[in-house]
C-alpha cells in the first residue's frame, strides 16, 4: 500500500484473466485474487514469509482490527477493512454478478428463507396466472386463483391468495369441532389425519375453538353441581362394560359422588327459537310437550353412568334421534331411588313451575 493522490477513484485490471488489480483512490492497494467464496472467512496472511495470520468470520473490518491489534498495537486506527479486502472492486462484483448463480439446496435454508421462497415462488405464479387469464376467458368471467400446491423434497407447501376471511375461517372451525364431536373422532386420530392432510384445519385450533363453543354454552346454560356423597351406594363388579375408553372411565371414577345438573328453563330458552323457525312449535299455542327420559351405561367395571335427557314430543320425526335428546342431569352412580331423588330435585322444581 501506499499514498497517492487520485481525484476519482479508478481500477487498473484484466480480470477475470489476470488476477492482479490495482485500486487507486486516496491510498493505492494492489490485490491478488485467490479464490471467490460463497460464505467468506476474512483471512489475512502478514510477516517476512505470511508465516502469520489472523482470520475473522464475522466482518473483514474485524479481521483489520485483529491485525492492526498486532502489528500497530499503539495505535487505535485500521485501514478499512472493505478496503482491505477489495470489496469496493467494481469488476469482482460486474463478474460475481455475470455468473450464473447457483442457489443453496432446500434444506440447507433456513426456514424463514424456505418460506419466503415458497411465497415468491406462488407470487410469480400469480403473476403469470392473471396475465394468462386473458387468453382463455372472457374479460367478463370472474377467474380467481384460490390455492397453489407444491412439494419441495416431500415437503408440502399450500399458498392461499384470498383474503383470510375470519367469519369462514371460524365457521369452518366450529363444523371440524362438530363433527369431531359427532363421529367421536379422538385428538390424536385427528392430528395423524392432519399430518396426512396439510389444508385440513390443525387440531389445536379445533381444540381453542371448542374450549370457546363450551364457554359461550356455559353461560347460556350453566352447570350446576350437585353433592351426591351421601346417596352413594357400593355395588359389586359390573356386568360387561358400554365405555372402555380409559381416559373416561378415569374422569367418571375420580367424579364419583359429584353430579351435574343444567336447568331445563335455561335448556328450554336456547332450543325453542329453532324449533319456531323450523316450523315444529307455533308461538300461538303456549303449550310444548316434553319427554323426560334416562339410561345408566356401564364406565368400566366399576361405575354406571346416569343420564337424564329432555326432549320435545312435539318434534315427532325426529324423537329417536339422540341430537335431538337434551341433557339436563349427569351424575356417576347407579340408578336407586335415593340418589335419583336428590339428582333430579331441581328438575322436578323447575318443571312445576312450567
Amino acid at each position: 500500500m501506499s499514498n497517492s493522490k487520485q481525484q476519482k477513484p479508478f481500477e487498473k485490471e484484466n480480470y477475470p484473466i489476470s488476477s492482479e488489480i490495482i485500486y487507486y483512490g486516496d491510498r493505492k492497494f494492489t490485490y491478488v485474487v485467490i479464490q471467490e467464496e460463497e460464505k467468506p472467512h476474512y483471512l489475512i496472511c502478514f510477516g517476512d514469509n505470511l508465516q502469520y495470520q489472523v482470520v475473522s468470520a464475522q466482518s473483514p473490518f474485524d479481521a483489520s482490527v485483529e491485525l492492526h491489534k498486532i502489528i500497530t498495537p499503539d495505535k487505535k486506527t485500521a485501514v478499512s477493512g472493505v478496503y482491505l479486502f477489495g470489496l469496493q472492486l467494481k469488476c469482482i462484483d460486474r463478474y460475481r454478478k455475470g455468473r450464473p448463480r447457483e442457489l443453496k439446496l432446500h434444506e440447507e435454508l433456513s426456514k424463514t428463507t424456505q418460506i419466503k421462497r415458497a411465497k415468491g415462488l406462488a407470487k410469480k405464479e400469480q403473476i403469470h396466472f392473471e396475465n394468462s387469464i386473458k387468453n382463455f376467458y372472457n374479460p367478463k368471467d370472474r377467474v380467481v386463483l384460490r390455492t397453489l400446491d407444491f412439494t419441495i423434497e416431500n415437503k408440502e407447501y399450500h399458498v392461499t391468495f384470498e383474503d383470510d376471511d375470519s367469519v369462514k375461517k371460524k365457521q369452518k372451525l366450529q363444523s371440524m369441532a362438530y363433527v369431531q364431536d359427532i363421529e367421536n373422532i379422538p385428538r390424536n386420530a385427528y392430528r395423524h389425519l392432519a399430518a396426512v392432510e396439510s389444508t385440513l384445519p390443525r387440531e389445536y385450533a379445533i381444540s381453542q375453538t371448542r374450549q370457546e363453543i363450551n364457554a359461550c354454552m356455559g353461560e347460556l346454560i350453566p352447570i350446576n353441581f350437585i353433592d351426591l356423597n351421601s346417596t352413594i351406594v357400593q355395588e359389586g363388579p359390573l356386568e360387561e362394560p358400554d365405555i372402555t375408553d380409559p381416559l373416561i372411565i378415569e374422569q367418571v371414577v375420580s367424579a364419583t359422588g359429584k353430579g351435574a345438573y343444567r336447568s331445563v328453563k335455561k335448556i328450554l330458552e336456547y332450543i325453542i327459537p329453532s324449533y319456531i323457525k323450523k316450523g315444529v312449535l307455533d308461538p300461538a299455542i303456549p303449550t310444548i310437550h316434553l319427554r323426560i327420559s334416562g339410561d345408566g351405561r356401564n364406565v368400566g367395571r366399576k361405575v354406571k353412568h346416569v343420564m337424564i335427557t329432555v326432549a320435545l314430543l312435539d318434534d315427532s320425526m325426529n324423537l329417536f334421534k339422540p341430537d335431538c335428546h337434551y341433557t339436563t342431569v349427569l351424575f356417576p352412580g347407579t340408578e336407586n331411588y335415593p340418589t335419583l331423588t336428590v339428582a333430579v330435585n331441581a328438575l322436578i322444581q323447575e318443571l312445576q313451575e312450567l
